[in-house]
């Protein structure tokens, strides 16, 4: 599940910083962006800001705090979805989904229960004494 979310996550990510950086190489994908409601370019800048944060957090979450991430991960896709066009909100679903199997992962159980005393093993018992070999 862990892997999952951030796979998830990162694949929304990185959808979006492709189509930032298409839509700097060509006028008509940029049009894609600007089609909808907003004639600056300060929306893409914003989804794109917002994209390489998800991805980031996506990577990070692979090794710490899967949950603490995948929330952080929920804000940032939302804040996509508000901010950005349709191509930004198709792939801010995606990170959404990772975020939110992010957050859903069980917890990890503890080794030992709360409460519980820790006690060092025992040691076998010898039946015998050691042998010297110097002995006759």
């Amino acid at each position: 599940m862990k892997y999952f979310g951030s796979i998830f996550s990162m694949i929304g990510g990185l959808i979006v910083v492709a189509a930032a950086l298409a839509s700097l190489l060509s006028d008509d994908i940029r049009g894609i962006w600007t089609l909808e409601f907003s004639n600056t370019p300060g929306f893409v800048i914003v989804a794109a800001i917002l994209a390489i944060t998800i991805t980031v957090l996506a990577f990070v979450s692979f090794s710490s705090k899967p949950r603490l991430m995948g929330t952080f991960i929920i804000a940032a896709s939302f804040a996509g979805i508000i901010v950005g066009s349709t191509l930004t909100d198709i792939a801010m679903l995606f990170s959404t989904l990772g975020g939110i199997a992010l957050l859903t992962m069980p917890k990890p159980k503890p080794d030992v229960e709360p409460g519980a005393k820790e006690t060092p093993p025992e040691e076998p018992e010898q039946t015998e004494p050691p042998q010297n070999p110097m002995a006759i």
